[in-house]
């Protein structure tokens, strides 16, 4: 049985600040991420292959003491974001 990732669209959509606050720009450029946001204590990470989370949400869980859930975006939408959320913070 298959689950469905849901997908954002990042054009549309900007991050949280409390979201983007929780991992570094250096850490989201390495991974190929982007968090999106927090609901119900859970950090809502976009990744462009999430149903290959499973080592990542580990990781990040750990990182930020939360739980992980994954949603699809593109790779040229998440270098966007990354960009426009963090600037040229490293």
């Amino acid at each position: 049985m298959r689950f469905v990732v849901p997908s954002v669209d990042l054009t549309k959509y900007r991050p949280a600040l409390s979201a983007t606050k929780l991992l570094t720009k250096q850490l989201c450029e390495q991974r190929g991420i982007v968090p999106v946001s927090i609901a119900r204590g859970v950090l809502i990470v976009a990744m462009v292959e999430p149903e290959k989370a499973d080592a990542l949400r580990s990781e990040l869980e750990i990182f930020t003491g939360m739980k992980i859930e994954v949603v699809r975006a593109s790779a040229e939408e998440i270098a966007e974001t990354i960009k426009s959320c963090y600037g040229d913070v490293s």
